[in-house]
């Protein structure tokens, strides 16, 4: 890896330790598994890994966690370059002790629904958002970068679907 790509991940992420905002994150689930990807992006830190954190009252979780069980908490709305995407939790971790930290898949080119209303007008429905070819991209995300949780749906023609649920904000 680039070492100043390696440097840049480290400023960004390692030097952040916790704040007093973190009263309002609870990590839970300790993993012992490597996630090979975050070893890959943060080499020279100390990284545990999690199963959930709770934001507030919110629990999310990892994908792999989710596998099997009635809910899934991994799929979320999460702010990237100041562009809101939604993405599924790869991994929830901690550098050095520090404030927790979510690897989030994501598409990057997901396209609105858009249906027809007649010949001349068409109605985006920007909520439900699709992708014919899915290209994952990650990226480490701060926990604080997380707007809410989504749905994810992958058809069986290997369309992926995000759900946004409408809210009180969306909808006043």
């Amino acid at each position: 890896m680039n070492s100043n790509f390696a440097n840049y991940l480290f400023n960004r992420f390692a030097c952040h330790r916790k704040s007093d905002d973190s009263k309002h994150y609870q990590l839970g689930h300790l993993r012992k598994e490597d996630d090979s990807l975050v070893r890959l992006l943060f080499p020279f830190t100390q990284i545990k890994y999690y199963q959930t954190v709770y934001v507030g009252r919110i629990r999310l979780c990892t994908r792999t966690y989710a596998e099997g069980k009635v809910a899934d908490d991994s799929n979320i709305i999460f702010i990237f370059d100041n562009v809101q995407y939604p993405g599924k939790i790869r991994s929830i971790f901690t550098i050095d002790d520090g404030e927790p930290h979510l690897l989030v898949a994501y598409i990057a080119n997901l396209t609105p629904l858009t249906c027809e209303i007649d010949d001349t007008e068409n109605f985006v429905y920007d909520n439900i958002l699709f992708a014919t070819t899915t290209k994952w991209s990650y990226v480490p995300i701060e926990v604080k970068a997380f707007v809410e949780k989504s749905i994810f749906f992958r058809s069986s023609a290997g369309i992926s679907y995000f759900f946004r649920q409408p809210t009180l904000d969306h909808c006043s």
